[in-house]
Order: C-alpha cells, then structure tokens, then sequence
C-alpha cells in the first residue's frame, strides 16, 4: 500500500491544484492523507466534502498550527496505521508532473524495495529552473549504484519513504516545528539504509520566489520565523559531534553575524537578536523522537 501525506496551511489554491495533480497520476496511490494545520481559509469545508466524494482522501484537522514538522509527524503517523508500506510526503504547493509516483515506483523496483530507505523527486520551480530550496546534498561517494545517485538527504518535498524504515527510526521531530526536521529525517533514515535521488520524477514547487532561505535578505516578517532554523540546525551539529558544532558556531553562527554587522541591511537589530536566540535555545534544546509502537499508531 502507498499512502500520499499532504501537509497543508492556509493555501487552499495551492492545495487544490497539488490534490489535483496527485488524483491525475498515472498510477494513483491507495491513501491520500491531508493534514490540516488548523487553516483558517475555508481549507476544513473544501477537504471534507472532497472525503465525501471519495474513499481514499483522509482529511484530518488539527486544533493548532504545529508546523510542517508536525504535521508530517501526524501524517506519517497515520499512513502508517493503514500498514502503508510506501509513504509519499510533500507540502501543499508541491505540483507533482503526472509521472511523478510512477517514476518513484519505479526506481523502487529498480534498487530493490528492501535496499533503500528513502527516494527524493527532482523538485523544480515554475520556470523549470531547480528549486533552489530543495536541491538535495549528495554523497561524496554518490555512485554506489549504477543510474541512481545516492544521497545524504534531501527535503519533504517530494520524498518516497519506505515504511519498514519508519518503523526502525520513529517518526520526524515535532519539537522542530519548522525548518530542519527534513534534513534530520533523512539523516535518521539513512542509517538503516541508502536514500537515492530520482531524476525523472519530477514536481514542481510552487514558491513565491526561487531563493535559498537568507536571513541577510529575508523580507522584516520572515525574519521571527529563523530562530528555529538556527535553534535546530545548533541541535543537529551538537549531536554529530564536536567537529560539526564547531563549524556550525564558526561559519554559520559567528560568520552570520558578523555579515549582518557589516553589511547595508535593514533590521540589523532583530536579524542579530533572532540568531542569538536560536543558537542559544539550541544549546539545551532536546527535543523526543517518537518511536513507532506507541498506542497513537493505531489510532
């Protein structure tokens, strides 16, 4: 059984096009769970009478916005209480191109379904240009096997998670609410068994604007949101080791404030509290990885 997980807020146009694309695959999957983060846009009325209308979307509402991180939590939690052995995830403005879970497919029978944890789309943005958000990071030694390139990790947008994996390593950190718990899955998943990119299937990621996230330039209501970037980000390097931390502390915490110290941009003050916020939260931050098990997985 392959389950979809969507995790949604607030983007009702956006969603339905993404439910839209998913519904027109050439091979559709079994489960389609939509997680809604609490939106407040008519997203609650539109989903449920989709359900009335077919048997396979799973709507469920949640009573807070717990952020993308933990609303794939919830949505994994989910598929995995149908016993779904493939879970698709991606986020509300992903447009998966009609191939998309048939190319993932694909490749899962190409490596072999009990040799790999976890397969990443090739996500692009409107122009067809790579969106810069979602390039994954490769393996130095990415050419373990022929036609596929293997992958330290990649991002929710777009990923093919084996479910047999999930089972070993628990569910995404809800704590994380936004930004990093991608990486950290992925990492997590890769130490039961290789993730591999996919060229040819192929979504599209529907942002505003083709940008790597950069406090430096950031619009001033964005910038609030970047203390759990680095907050989590301080966590990940604390837990590889002494190496990773530090030059977690040297290039990314020391390095970026220095930049905004010397460079022409607005909100120097709130750009400089926010990033000694989260790097300082993120010395004690320890938040719980949920195993699978407990009695929530067969809810």
């Amino acid at each position: 059984m392959i389950s979809t997980v969507i995790v949604t807020f607030n983007k009702l146009t956006l969603l339905k096009e993404c439910l839209d694309a998913v519904l027109n695959q050439t091979i559709l999957p079994d489960k389609i769970v939509i997680i809604d983060n609490n939106s407040t846009d008519g997203t609650k009325e539109y989903l449920d009478e989709l359900a009335k209308e077919s048997e396979c979307i799973l709507p469920v509402h949640l009573n807070e916005n717990i952020g993308g991180a933990g609303g794939f939590n919830a949505g994994i939690k989910k598929a995995m209480s149908f016993k779904s052995d493939y879970i698709w995830i991606m986020d509300d403005d992903t447009i998966p191109t009609s191939t998309a879970l048939e190319k993932l497919i694909q490749a899962k029978d190409d490596i072999g379904e009990n040799n790999f944890s976890f397969l990443a789309s090739n996500v692009r943005w409107i122009d067809n240009s790579p969106c810069l958000m979602n390039i994954p990071r490769v393996l130095q030694n990415w050419n373990t096997l022929r036609g596929y390139v293997e992958l330290e990790f990649s991002s929710f947008v777009s990923m093919f998670i084996n479910a047999d994996c999930v089972k070993k390593i628990g569910y995404p950190i809800s704590d994380f609410f936004i930004w990093g718990d991608d990486v950290e899955y992925a990492n997590r998943l890769r130490s039961i068994l290789p993730g591999y990119y996919v060229d040819d299937s192929v979504v599209v990621h529907k942002m505003a604007e083709n940008n790597r996230t950069d406090i430096l330039t950031d619009n001033v209501g964005r910038i609030p949101r970047y203390f759990y970037a680095y907050r989590n980000e301080c966590y990940q390097s604390r837990k590889k080791g002494l190496k990773d931390f530090s030059k977690f502390i040297l290039f990314k915490y020391v390095w970026g404030m220095f930049k905004i110290s010397f460079t022409h941009n607005d909100h120097k003050l709130l750009k400089l509290k926010t990033i000694n916020k989260g790097v300082w939260k993120g010395f004690v931050f320890n938040p719980s990885i949920e195993s699978y098990g407990s009695a929530s997985d067969e809810s």
